[in-house]
């Protein structure tokens, strides 16, 4: 087996199982006293949030990258 390239396929992994396990614990989350998931949502609602958020984030990611390409920000700002 090859060793990783870079440390960004790592991490990349990583978080890649995490997003995968994280929904799977909460639907999966034991019950609790009266049938109900801890906090103030629902475990549907504590999935859903979780679905919505990891898009948002990929988006906000994935303009921050093209942006990052074309020199509107980072090292490369003009």
């Amino acid at each position: 087996m090859r060793p990783l390239r870079s440390h960004g396929q790592l991490w990349a992994a990583l978080l890649t199982g995490l997003l995968l396990l994280v929904p799977v614990v909460l639907a999966g989350y034991p019950l609790f006293q009266n049938d109900g998931f801890p906090g103030p949502y629902t475990r549907a609602d504590a999935v859903l949030v979780f679905f919505v958020a990891v898009a948002l984030l990929f988006t906000a990611f994935a303009v921050y990258e093209v942006a990052r390409y074309h020199g509107v920000v980072g090292d490369g700002a003009r």
